[in-house]
């Protein structure tokens, strides 16, 4: 889950969670989207206005998802070493907006991680 500044929280269960590959052209992109390539929480309405119009990615054979399930954990198998940017989805238990979080995520040697979506 992820809680807000304002102790809200919120959960990704049963949305698409998405592992795009950090390379110069998606690096660009999520900056763009999300004003950052480190971490970034906006609304989804604020994603879908500065996407509008936009063709599909170039890179989006390359995307890997999972869904997020009803305990809002995810996973991802057989990742090759490589940093990666992580979008999640997530929606409130009342009263606020919908929001996408977008990480940075480091993944190598064939470890297990778990990430706290801040």
């Amino acid at each position: 889950g992820y809680r807000t500044k304002t102790g809200g929280l919120h959960s990704c269960a049963g949305f698409t969670v998405a592992l795009t590959p950090a390379t110069p052209m998606s690096a660009k992109r999520i900056a763009r989207l999300y004003g950052s390539t480190d971490h970034a929480v906006a609304t989804t309405d604020e994603v879908r206005a500065r996407s509008a119009g936009e063709a599909a990615p170039p890179y989006g054979e390359f995307v890997r998802t999972t869904k997020c399930d009803a305990a809002g954990r995810f996973s991802f198998q057989g990742l090759p070493d490589g940093d990666w940017f992580l979008v999640a989805r997530a929606k409130p238990a009342q009263g606020e907006q919908q929001v996408v979080i977008m990480q940075y995520v480091a993944a190598g040697g064939g470890r297990t991680r778990t990430l706290l979506l801040k």
